[in-house]
């Protein structure tokens, strides 16, 4: 939202949207990462031009607003940052949880009501808008208001980002641009022409007919391969939650449970990867992978995997290892196990971007 009212709506998350078509071009793009602080720990804003060093926003009327911290708990703020951080993946942004002590950054302020700045319940998060870039902008994602929730505090960081970034809203119900939801698909950038609009399709700001939000990122900000000719995959630890012993079934006692280690971030393509699905429990029989790409849905499973498919599978205990060819742009993956009582369990969806 851009100074107006955007609705919260909650919907079903599938492991289902994957980013297709061909990479857009990035003719503009700047010679350095633009940097986007995500603030958890709140802080006061006064009234002013958008500085996010001083403090000042220009979606402050007067005075000043104390923003308060996320309370929503680690375990969902580290997944709301792995949301972010995968969905953002393929441009040149540098996400960080600190406040960068120099330079220019946009920050996303993560908590509190809307009413602290003078908007209803349902608004879901603030930012300015001018069509450009805005270095120094400031966004709110009011995530008390939502409850918390993962999925659309995740959406809200790049909505909010994405106008501070130059990007208008879409009528697109699979961008995150768009106030669309229930499309039972997750949020991304799509490389799509579509029209501008909120409820309704309408011209964009910028006077065009249609907004394609992953080329307007790609020329504003750089694609991350541009920047960074052959960048090093993140650390599992910064692109996936560390699962603590309250994420994760006690296996003491044999219950079933299932992770599975992939690929993360963005790495290269065109060639044959690896993934590992971890059974956990005293009765595991078998294990499927859920593998998503641009052209369909795929379910390999282990014991049974397709001839002539050029995907292999080998158990070796209670691992399961996948081996199969990718090509190029998203994947999103998720692994299930199942034990000789017919119980299954299944594992956090996970995903990468191959180049």
């Amino acid at each position: 939202m851009y100074q107006a009212a955007a609705r919260a709506l909650k919907f079903t998350v599938l492991i289902a949207a994957v980013l297709g078509g061909a990479a857009a071009t990035a003719s503009a793009a700047p010679s350095h990462s633009t940097v986007v602080y995500v603030n958890r720990g709140g802080g006061t804003v006064s009234a002013g031009d958008d500085d996010s060093h001083r403090g000042t926003s220009s979606l402050v009327e007067s005075g000043s607003v104390k923003i308060p911290a996320w309370k929503g708990g680690e375990a969902k703020w580290k997944k709301v940052m792995s949301c972010v951080r995968d969905r953002f993946s393929a441009f040149d942004l540098e996400i960080v949880e600190e406040r960068p002590q120099h330079g220019d950054y946009i920050e996303a302020m993560v908590g509190g009501q809307p009413s602290l700045l003078g908007y209803g319940k349902d608004v879901s998060g603030i930012a300015p808008y001018t069509g450009e870039v805005m270095p120094n902008a400031i966004v709110y994602i009011f995530a008390a208001g939502v409850d918390y929730d993962v999925e659309i505090s995740c959406v809200d960081v790049l909505h909010e980002v994405g106008h501070a970034l130059g990007l208008d809203h879409e009528y697109l119900c699979a961008d995150p641009m768009s106030y669309l939801w229930d499309c039972d698909q997750v949020k991304t950038f799509q490389d799509v022409d579509a029209s501008c609009g909120e409820d309704d399709p309408r011209a964009c700001e910028s006077g065009a007919k249609t907004q394609n939000s992953y080329a307007v990122l790609a020329r504003n900000v750089g694609l991350r391969s541009q920047a960074q000719p052959a960048p090093e995959p993140p650390a599992p630890a910064d692109e996936e939650p560390d699962p603590s012993p309250i994420d994760l079934p006690d296996q003491s006692d044999g219950a079933l449970g299932v992770s599975i280690d992939g690929p993360s971030g963005t790495v290269d393509g065109d060639r044959a990867v690896t993934l590992v699905v971890h059974g956990r429990g005293d009765k595991v029989s078998d294990a499927a992978l859920a593998w998503l790409t641009p052209d369909g849905r795929y379910t390999l499973d282990c014991a049974s995997m397709p001839a002539g498919s050029g995907a292999s599978c080998k158990r070796k205990g209670d691992d399961f290892v996948f081996r199969l060819e990718v090509g190029t742009g998203w994947r999103y993956f998720a692994a299930v196990v199942v034990d000789s009582d017919g119980k299954s369990a299944t594992s956090d969806p996970a995903s990468a971007y191959f180049q």
